[in-house]
């Protein structure tokens, strides 16, 4: 028999704030894939930087000098930043009577979003479609993520998805939970 299944988010309150962590669905096949090729790169990186170094102006066209390492550095920072987002990286939601705060931390250079929590409107669980568009649970984290998650809610003319990798069981939880704490209220679904 199949024990419950206890959800992924760690919820904490306390009388005027509540912050939900949620940490990144992590698939190891990726994790090794990606982090065989990010090794193999820094110790290519590390020859080329040291060739540069100790090579003489003659021996290496100036564009070439400039041009390659760009081209080598590029997508390093890219898998490095995936690679850092999957092993220290969650998504933290914080809320306080006035305020919606989501944050991406361990995601390199993306910056945290806040949202008056009265203009917060039809709060809902959402399926997450974008979850079954890419293949090994691989999603475009590489331009600062994709807006997806399992808790939607509209903002002004806009749609903000959050709460990325839980169940739509673990995401009703979380609405129910914030609407008994008063974080949320009728106006808010």
């Amino acid at each position: 028999m199949e024990l419950p299944y206890n959800g992924r988010a760690v919820i904490e309150t306390t009388p005027g704030y509540a912050e939900i962590s949620i940490p990144p669905k992590r698939n190891y096949f990726f994790l090794f894939i990606f982090g065989f090729w990010f090794t193999g790169w820094a110790i290519g990186g590390i020859i080329m930087l040291v060739s540069f170094i100790f090579s003489t102006p003659d021996d290496l066209p100036f564009p070439l000098f400039i041009i390659f390492p760009l081209f080598w550095a590029v997508p390093g920072f890219f898998v490095g930043r995936v690679l850092w987002w999957f092993i220290a990286g969650k998504e933290v939601i914080s809320v306080q009577k006035d305020s919606l705060n989501i944050a991406k931390k361990g995601m390199l250079f993306n910056k945290p979003k806040s949202y008056y929590i009265t203009e917060c409107k039809s709060f809902r669980v959402s399926d997450n479609p974008i979850n079954q568009l890419f293949p090994f649970g691989f999603k475009p984290l590489f331009f600062g993520g994709t807006s997806s998650g399992t808790i939607v809610f509209d903002y002004g003319m806009q749609t903000i998805k959050f709460a990325d990798g839980i169940d739509e069981a673990e995401g009703k939880h979380i609405l129910k939970l914030l609407k008994e704490k008063g974080f949320l209220n009728d106006n808010n679904f």
